[in-house]
């Protein structure tokens, strides 16, 4: 009888022993599911330009040219053939990887466009259901090298800083002017006149060293952020009269307006 119950005894060490060990052994966590995919995240999508010629109603056609940025923003150029029209759109985009459609929303009150997108760099344009155009219709816009203009020669005047409308608030508008020739960079930052280089390649663009004078002002916060930004800049886009400056990551530093 005592040998049995020291054999019952010596079992139930046995089983809490390995209780205890089962207990302290890591339990595998389940695996977390992979982030949803972000809009506009085809990294051969953007940045590109696409091109091709649209129905119009009551012309030829529509030459379209749609220019995506890495920064998700865009810049659409409608030319009516044989008639006198040519519209300016921007706005933002973004591209659903799942039903491979790229939809444009415009900044203004117009509605937004949708395109299905084929690994062919092709974009074709959809109704306004999300649908393909009838196949005698011309709807499809290609992959284009876009048209880089140089920067040298030209003026520009600070109207937006940080995403916020820039006003100066000292006697100067805050100004970036590009030599023609020599790839230097002058201008005024509000209050104090500064000189430097500047390198462009294609979009890229880049301030190096700039010097100053060293006036006095009232109010001279504007000012420093003005240069502070242009040590960010790593490239740019123009479209007509107005000049976008971006980091390296695609943010928007800066809007700058043409000086006529």
């Amino acid at each position: 009888m005592h040998q049995l119950c020291r054999i019952a005894l010596v079992a139930c060490l046995i089983a809490g022993a390995l209780a205890a060990q089962a207990a302290a052994q890591p339990t595998a966590s389940p695996a977390s599911p992979a982030p949803p995919a972000a809009a506009g995240s085809r990294p051969d999508l953007w940045p590109a330009t696409f091109e091709g010629i649209t129905p119009c109603a009551d012309c030829p056609g529509v030459k379209v040219t749609i220019t995506l940025r890495s920064d998700g923003t865009y810049h659409l150029k409608r030319v009516y053939l044989e008639r006198k029209g040519t519209f300016d759109e921007s706005g933002h985009w973004a591209y659903d990887r799942d039903r491979e459609r790229l939809t444009l929303f415009p900044s203004s009150s117009a509605a937004a466009e949708m395109f299905s997108v084929t690994f062919s760099s092709q974009l074709h344009m959809l109704d306004a259901e999300g649908n393909p155009l009838p196949d005698k219709m011309s709807s499809t816009l290609a992959e284009v090298e876009p048209v880089i203009a140089t920067l040298a020669g030209t003026g520009w005047v600070l109207t937006e800083l940080a995403g916020k409308p820039f006003t100066s608030s000292e006697q100067h508008p805050t100004t970036v002017i590009f030599d023609a020739v020599g790839d230097r960079v002058s201008g005024s930052g509000g209050c104090n006149r500064y000189t430097g280089p500047y390198k462009q390649d294609g979009e890229k663009l880049s301030f190096g060293a700039l010097a100053s004078t060293k006036m006095m002002c009232a109010n001279i916060a504007g000012e420093d952020q003005f240069f502070a930004m242009l040590a960010k800049v790593a490239s740019f886009a123009r479209e007509g009269d107005w000049l976008t400056l971006y980091d390296a990551h695609g943010g928007a530093l800066a809007k700058l307006g043409y000086q006529k």
